[in-house]
C-alpha cells in the first residue's frame, strides 16, 4: 500500500481552494487543480474520491484549521468579554493570514454545494465557543437569544470588513478593529 504524502495533499488542497475562489467550483476540474499543484491528475484520486469529496474534505480541513487558530490561547476561566475579545482578534489574525481560506469558508459555509458533511463533526470544532456563549447567556451577561445569533454577531461584521479591505488591498487599523469589537460587544451584551 502506498503511503500518502501530507505535503502533497496540502499542495493539492491549496491549489483547489485558490482555483475555486478564483473561477468557482463548477469551472474547476481535477486537471486544472493538478496543473496548479504540480502533480499528475491521477495523484489527486489517491487523496480524494471525486470533486465533491474534495470539496467536502477541504471544507472540513479549513474549518478545523480555523477552529484550531481560535482555540489557540483560549482560557475558559477568563471573563466572557475577555474571552470574546481574544477570539475576535484571533478571527482577524486568521483571516488576514489566510485570505484564501477565509474566502473559501465564507463561500461554502451555507452552500448547497457542501454535501454529506457531518454537521455534528463540524460543530465539535466550535464546541468551546458554544460553551462560552452559553456561559455568557446563563450568567446574564449576553442577550438571551440563540447561540448561533450571537455567533453571527461575533463573526460576520469583522469578516465582512476584512474582506472589503482585502478586495481594496488595504489593512485594517487597530482603531477600526477595536471599534468593530465594541460595536459587536454592545450588540450582544445584556
Amino acid at each position: 500500500m502506498r503511503t500518502l504524502d501530507e505535503e502533497k495533499r496540502e499542495r493539492i488542497g491549496n491549489a483547489a481552494i485558490r482555483l475555486i475562489n478564483t473561477i468557482g467550483f463548477a469551472d474547476v476540474s481535477m486537471s486544472k487543480i493538478a496543473k496548479k499543484a504540480g502533480v499528475a491528475t491521477s495523484t489527486i484520486y489517491l487523496y480524494f474520491d471525486n470533486k465533491q469529496d474534495m470539496l467536502n474534505k477541504l471544507y472540513l480541513m479549513v474549518r478545523s484549521d480555523f477552529s484550531y487558530a481560535l482555540r489557540k490561547g483560549y482560557v475558559s476561566s477568563l471573563p466572557v468579554e475577555d474571552s470574546m475579545r481574544g477570539i475576535y482578534f484571533r478571527i482577524i489574525k486568521y483571516f488576514e493570514e489566510n485570505p484564501h481560506h477565509s474566502s473559501f469558508m465564507e463561500q461554502f459555509a451555507s452552500s448547497a454545494l457542501i454535501h454529506g458533511i457531518n454537521r455534528e463533526e463540524e460543530a465539535k470544532y466550535f464546541h468551546f465557543l458554544v460553551q462560552l456563549i452559553d456561559r455568557g447567556i446563563q450568567g446574564g451577561l449576553l442577550k438571551n437569544t440563540s447561540t448561533s445569533t450571537i455567533g453571527a454577531f461575533l463573526f460576520y461584521p469583522i469578516v465582512h470588513r476584512i474582506h472589503q479591505h482585502q478586495v481594496e488591498g488595504l489593512k485594517m487599523s487597530r482603531i477600526e478593529k477595536e471599534r468593530i469589537f465594541t460595536m459587536m460587544w454592545d450588540a450582544i451584551k445584556n
